[in-house]
């Protein structure tokens, strides 16, 4: 029996991560019924189906005691802090929001914030964080968006699956859903779920926090400059931030890439075995 591309392309992708999927997974974020039996493609143990030797795959029930513990303490954290009016939304992504997190990982968070007031609020958030002496520690927050440019900075398989992984821990006037819907270009990788209706942003701030918050984004540019750091590869706009020197995009994806070419043979044919 053949194996469908989407399916194929879900299971090496996690397969990078040596992370399982059950059925439901599978057939979620491929958008296909999984039907067997693909052996010896597809192994399923437990419950639990992915590509390769299962003895390799993580413990996924560990895992998700870590990765929902860390984010029952990222919530708490942000909950502090949630009264500053520009913080619109706090969503967990990376290896946390996927349940895969190990007990030493950082919860990696992306901060949206009121249109013209990034930096500002750039500037009260990490001061709080460094204060609470969670910043990088427990809290990397390593990708900032404003209202009005809400669209992950990447279009890939790899920001395709964090985008749709996302979990908002924290949610101002809708903010998740108008992100889910100015990044429905995830379908492209990702063929499931129903595109949210498109929701108006907030008004629009005053002009003094817009001057505040655009001396904060100049002398940022000035210290970048002065620090020989304008060519290290981040991100850096008056409404996006996205860090980029720990990215490990360009690994993940051509990981991905090899683990998938090394079993499209099985799925071109039929399996070896007499299925």
């Amino acid at each position: 029996m053949k194996l469908s591309t989407n399916t194929l392309k879900t299971l090496a992708y996690f397969g990078v991560f040596n992370f399982p999927l059950t059925k439901q997974e599978v057939e979620k974020y491929s958008g296909e019924t999984l039907n067997g039996p693909f052996e010896p493609l597809v192994v399923e143990h437990d419950g639990y189906f992915g590509l390769g030797d299962s003895a390799s795959w993580v413990n996924r029930q560990k895992r998700e005691e870590v990765s929902l513990r860390k984010i029952e303490r990222a919530k708490e954290l942000f909950r502090k802090i949630f009264w500053w009016p520009y913080l619109k939304a706090v969503l967990v992504t990376g290896s946390t929001a996927a349940m895969n997190a190990g007990e030493g990982s950082d919860v990696d968070v992306l901060i949206i914030t009121s249109e013209d007031t990034l930096w500002l609020t750039r500037l009260v958030v990490v001061s709080f964080l460094i204060l609470t002496r969670t910043y990088r520690r427990l809290i990397c927050p390593n990708i900032w968006l404003a209202e009005d440019n809400l669209e992950w900075p990447d279009k890939n398989i790899h920001s395709a699956c964090d985008a749709m992984l996302a979990k908002p821990i924290l949610n101002k006037n809708e903010t998740y859903e108008r992100f889910l819907d100015a990044n429905w270009w995830v379908q492209e990788f990702w063929p499931m779920g129903k595109q949210p209706e498109l929701l108006a942003s907030a008004r629009a701030v005053n002009d003094l926090v817009k001057l505040l918050n655009r001396l904060l984004f100049d002398l940022e540019k000035i210290r970048r400059q002065l620090s020989g750091l304008e060519n290290a590869g981040d991100d850096v706009l008056y409404n996006r931030l996205h860090f980029r020197q720990n990215n490990s995009s360009s690994k993940i994806l051509a990981r991905y890439e090899d683990l998938l070419a090394s079993h499209q043979t099985f799925s071109r044919d039929e399996p070896k075995g007499g299925f």
